[in-house]
């Protein structure tokens, strides 16, 4: 997120290395829905990817404490 402007902005490709291990953020599906983001994601190039899903029971978490 762009702290001065409070906006989003689009994630480049980059030489740059982000913190932690890559792993898919994903949120706003059903746990019925989740098997066919799945099977997207795995004929997809993320498919080496973890996947973690949020539920709405989650949404006070920290993003870390998510993804571990």
């Amino acid at each position: 997120m762009n702290q001065k402007e409070g906006t989003f902005q689009r994630v480049e490709k980059t030489a740059e290395k982000m913190y932690g291990p890559r792993k898919l953020l994903v949120c706003g599906y059903l746990a019925k829905e989740q098997e066919t983001f799945m099977t997207c994601v795995k004929e997809t190039d993320l498919n080496d990817l973890p996947v973690v899903f949020i539920g709405e029971d989650e949404g006070d978490k920290l993003i870390s404490e998510m993804l571990t």
